[in-house]
């Protein structure tokens, strides 16, 4: 049983690091919406589909692991959070996962304010590209060029017919 409990603190320190590669991400993605740059802001994406892959895989294990020791042990709860499991450990390793839970609660609530903020960020982008793209669409064409080469005025024709999307 030793080595479920070795297991369990092994995925959450994998856990804990996981979510600080998702914080710096948290970050970059804020730097490249601030700036405006599209790259960056599709590599960072790209990247942080990755790590949520592997965030994936490290819920899997955590919970294969968790239902081992809760069967072992004869916990109540359907999964059994970890407060209730670490009781169940030597106090040794029910300090690691506590320690463990309090830097994953952490990470989580920072993630989440960096989310909050790059998501307020994306809004005020689009809502930029909207406003610029409805100024565009608003704009009249005063005078254009005719079939015989002469300035002619083009009477209640607009942008819209050439720019006429929503983004």
């Amino acid at each position: 049983m030793n080595k479920a409990w070795d297991e369990l603190l092994t995925v959450l320190q994998e856990s804990v690091e996981l979510y600080k590669g998702l914080l710096l991400l948290g970050e970059e993605k804020r730097q490249a919406l601030i700036g405006a740059k599209a790259a960056e802001l599709d590599e960072v994406t790209r990247r942080e589909e990755l790590m949520i892959l592997e965030g994936s895989r490290l819920e899997e294990r955590r919970a294969k692991v968790t239902a081992a020791i809760a069967t072992h042990h004869q916990l109540s709860g359907k999964p059994p959070t970890l407060a209730v499991i670490a009781d169940a450990a030597e106090p040794d390793m029910a300090r690691k996962l506590k320690s463990c839970k309090a830097k994953l609660d952490d990470s989580v609530q920072r993630l989440l304010r960096i989310n909050e903020t790059n998501g307020a960020l994306i809004r005020q982008a689009l809502h930029f590209v909207n406003y610029n793209l409805n100024l565009l669409t608003q704009c009249q064409a005063e005078i254009t060029y005719g079939s015989s080469g002469g300035r002619t005025k083009m009477e209640g024709t607009s942008a819209s017919v050439v720019l006429d999307r929503r983004v």
